[in-house]
């Protein structure tokens, strides 16, 4: 069982649903979650067993020299800078608040947001707002063309059940392209507070943002370093192991050998290229063959890492 959110935090979802997801996982050999809150609710819940799989980012796509070449798109390129950029879903999960308080404190600068508008607060507040502006959704090979014109990426969000168990994807996006990041307090970024900035109040994300602002470069290579670390492929090379492990219990194939090397070795090497299985061990045990053969084969094991045991 994939669990990816604290669903009973979604104001559709049915309180039946909570009792659902408590039947699916004791029913689960494994549990995958996508955050330490998750894996807190999930220990609760007496798992069988659990496994942390963290959200990661599409480096490539999202990285600096990807973000150079784009061309930033006109619906962008004609609003003022210092630019607040957002993209991603517009939900009840964004402070509105929050947004009016700091488009007032920092009139200077434009705050923009890319993704599908579902929180009509926010929607009302840039009907009436000279500097907030909703750019609507825009397609994801886009995307890094829109944070080109971002001054500082930000994820404004309330800290709620739901977002505390949110381990934002975006954070190691924004993180690729080396841009400043401010974000309300996610305990999931807690980690990475050295490279972004974590407002624990209204005051402290205007503050965060009037420095982000001003920010050197001093602080870029460490985020794209840590967005090195936390991309899609290493987590799928986790996500790899945990199903081969629940899905391919390992299989034991034992070869006995008594001279004959080049035989024994054909014997091996079909097994080799032939198996797709992926949990195969192979164990050849030799029966005190001639020490010619014995080398044979003896090398043969060690260069292709099998099990080898001489009798």
């Amino acid at each position: 069982y994939d669990c990816m959110d604290e669903h009973s935090g979604f104001q559709e979802n049915s309180t039946d649903l909570a009792q659902v997801e408590e039947e699916i996982i004791h029913q689960s050999s494994t549990v995958l979650v996508s955050s330490s809150y998750l894996k807190k609710s999930v220990e609760r819940k007496k798992a069988h067993k659990i496994v942390l799989l963290p959200n990661a980012g599409e480096y490539e796509h999202f990285q600096r020299e990807h973000i150079d070449s784009c061309v930033v798109p006109e619906d962008i390129a004609s609003i003022k800078t210092p630019i607040i950029g957002y993209y991603g879903a517009i939900a009840d999960w964004l402070d509105v608040d929050l947004v009016e308080k700091a488009s007032m404190a920092l009139p200077h600068c434009s705050f923009v947001f890319i993704g599908r508008v579902m929180n009509k607060k926010l929607d009302e507040l840039a009907r009436s707002s000279k500097n907030i502006f909703l750019l609507g959704e825009k397609p994801y090979e886009l995307l890094p063309a829109y944070v080109k014109a971002f001054t500082v990426c930000t994820i404004p969000f309330v800290l709620s059940e739901l977002i505390k168990a949110t381990h934002p994807v975006k954070f190691f996006e924004y993180a690729a392209s080396g841009k400043p990041i401010v974000s309300t307090a996610l305990p999931e970024l807690l980690p990475y507070k050295s490279v972004c900035s974590l407002a624990h109040s209204h005051k402290g994300y205007i503050e965060s943002l009037k420095k982000a602002l001003k920010e050197s470069q001093s602080l870029v290579k460490k985020r794209i370093e840590i967005a090195k670390k936390n991309t899609l492929d290493m987590r799928g090379t986790v996500l790899e192991r945990v199903v081969q492990t629940i899905m391919f219990p390992k299989v034991s194939i034992v070869v006995l050998s008594y001279n004959h090397a080049e035989m024994t070795i054909r014997c091996l090497e079909s097994i080799r290229l032939r198996s797709f299985y992926p949990a195969i061990e192979c164990i050849v045990v030799d029966n005190a063959s001639h020490k010619t053969e014995y080398k044979k084969i003896e090398k043969y094991c060690r260069k292709n890492t099998l099990h080898f045991i001489p009798n």
